[in-house]
Order: structure tokens, then C-alpha cells, then sequence
């Protein structure tokens, strides 16, 4: 894929999902014309079960617009050949202030970017930087979730349970209250 995109794969839902694994860059061109040297490259092994099919799902986040490329191959000892498909995502940017489902994306982007940096540092000063970064943040999704969604997250998140619970584990919250934004997102968006 294209540099400068951001990708994981994920659930039907838009929550990261583990599998699989970057790869180091790979030359290989997608279509003749291509201008970019190295490319991005993700991998998964999996089996697949007979006669049935399997259905992934990937998150893209583009740094800039522009044309995106994107190749997928899927090879197996029980296939003929490899299968290839190359893809082009045309990116614009649009004037104007984001939607309301747009700025919950942005948040839920926030909040996976405060776990990922609160799983890596755990020493006490950090944490206490993490804490004050989730209180900022949830109180960001409080204010941007529609109100009829706002007792769902009020009922899962410890901390508004009980305010004076001082051992609540704080990554634990996030990944938490991220599952349940993720939820309220996908109702939202239905």
C-alpha cells in the first residue's frame, strides 16, 4: 500500500483486531505507472474453512489526499494461482466542519492512541499523565456522543460508577470505554 496510510485491521465494529503483522517495505509496484518506490506491506496467515468464506475488515486513515494504491494477494497451497487484486482510492479533502460521526472517529483515533501509549509506559509518572489524558478524554466523548447514548457509556465506565475509586486500573478503563464508543458508534451510524 501507498505510504502514508494508516492501517490496522479490525472487527465489523472498527476495534483493532491483532492479526497479523508489518512487514518490511516491499518494491514491488502496483500497475505500470506507479511513482512510489517502497510500499507498506501487511501480513496474516490463517486457514480458511471449506466451502465457507471469511469476510476482514481494515481501518484506513490517509495523512493527506491524494491517490492511494493498495494490492491484495491471497496464495494457498489449494489455490491454482495466487490471487492479486490491485485497488486506487481517490482521497479529497472537503471543506467545511466535520460531522458529528466524523468527529466520534476522531475520538475513537484519540483514545487508541492514548491506550497504545499508556500499554507502552507504565511508570508512576506516566500513569498519572495517562489518567489525566483519559479524564480529557472522556469527557471529549461525553460531549460528542448523541444523548440518547449517554446513560450506555455512564453505565460502563468505572470511574462515574464511582468517582472516589482510586485503584481502578487505567488501561483497563480505556479499552473499556473504547468498546463501548465503538458500540454507540456503530448504533449511531445504523
Amino acid at each position: 500500500m501507498t505510504e502514508g496510510t494508516r492501517t490496522w485491521k479490525c472487527d465489523h465494529d472498527g476495534r483493532p483486531d491483532g492479526a497479523g503483522k508489518w512487514m518490511r517495505p516491499t518494491t514491488e509496484r502496483i500497475g505500470e505507472d506507479d511513482p512510489v518506490r517502497y510500499k507498506d506491506y501487511w501480513a496474516v496467515s490463517r486457514s480458511f474453512p471449506a466451502d465457507n468464506h471469511v469476510v476482514w475488515w481494515f481501518r484506513l486513515r490517509f495523512r493527506r489526499p491524494g491517490e492511494y494504491r493498495f494490492r491484495l494477494k491471497i496464495n494457498s497451497t489449494v489455490l491454482y494461482e495466487e490471487f492479486r487484486q490491485d485497488f486506487r482510492v481517490h482521497v479529497e479533502y472537503i471543506e467545511g466542519e466535520p460531522t458529528q460521526l466524523e468527529r466520534i472517529d476522531q475520538a475513537l483515533d484519540d483514545g487508541e492512541a492514548l491506550l497504545a501509549g499508556g500499554v507502552e509506559d507504565q511508570r508512576p509518572v506516566q500513569r498519572k499523565a495517562l489518567r489525566e489524558a483519559h479524564d480529557q478524554w472522556i469527557v471529549t466523548v461525553f460531549d460528542l456522543i448523541p444523548a440518547e447514548y449517554i446513560q450506555l457509556l455512564k453505565d460502563r465506565t468505572t470511574r462515574d460508577v464511582d468517582p472516589a475509586a482510586k485503584s481502578v486500573d487505567d488501561i483497563a478503563e480505556i479499552r473499556t470505554a473504547l468498546a463501548v464508543v465503538y458500540e454507540i458508534r456503530r448504533r449511531f451510524a445504523d
